[in-house]
């Protein structure tokens, strides 16, 4: 992605356990994102679930 190592990308993209990708989207809140597109590689409903299930609660804003 990009020519990036993807061991530097992962710090930075919602991949990885709920905890980890709340902290990565609290982030990008942070720094005056409002909008994230997530773009879920395999069975889409089952994942957006589990972001609104798991990963929502836990943003910070």
């Amino acid at each position: 992605m990009l020519g990036r190592e993807p061991e530097g990308l992962a710090a930075h993209l919602p991949i990885g356990s709920p905890e980890h990708c709340a902290r990565v989207l609290s982030d990008y809140a942070a720094a005056g994102v409002d909008t994230m597109l997530l773009w879920p590689l395999r069975d889409p409903l089952q994942q957006l679930d589990l972001v609104a299930d798991r990963v929502r609660p836990l943003i910070v804003r």
